[in-house]
């Protein structure tokens, strides 16, 4: 019961400067007196608590919160589930599987990028490494993201 009691002591210290009414509380729950005259230095473990003395029954210091909602939530699901769910169609062409897996997918290090002139305002000429001495030029643009190209 010692070390327990001796736990409680520090944390009470410890959150005394960010929690006072918490640290407040605590220390009184543990039958302590001059928690402001404290110290943090005084956070040490063992031969700060005086023999007998007797802890207090207190309230609680994270008192529970009870939600007033649960009576309400079933008419909430109810009244989901009778909704229709709405699924939002993909923009763009959508490919069958088949056709991506004959996709080749690299990865390629961007070494110039800059804006393509005459009317292309969001198309970019990239120059790529494919690794190796592999170099290609690729266009990339599109209007909510970046689709490269291979030319």
């Amino acid at each position: 019961m010692y070390n327990l009691v001796e736990a409680l002591r520090i944390v009470a210290l410890l959150v005394k400067s960010f929690l006072p009414e918490t640290g407040g509380k605590i220390w009184a729950q543990l039958g302590l007196n001059g928690l402001q005259e404290q110290k943090l230095a005084n956070a040490a473990w063992g031969g700060q608590l005086e023999p007998g003395v007797k802890t207090r029954k207190g309230e609680p210091i994270f008192p529970r919160i009870e939600k007033e909602e649960k009576q309400e939530a079933p008419a909430k699901i109810k009244q989901a589930k009778a909704a229709p769910v709405k699924r939002e169609e993909p923009e763009g062409v959508l490919i069958e599987i088949g056709d991506f897996a004959k996709c080749r997918l690299v990865v390629a290090e961007i070494l110039k990028a800059e804006p393509i002139k005459g009317g292309a305002d969001r198309l970019l000429k990239l120059q790529v490494n494919l690794g190796g001495a592999e170099q290609r030029q690729i266009v990339a643009g599109g209007s909510h993201s970046i689709m490269l190209v291979m030319i």
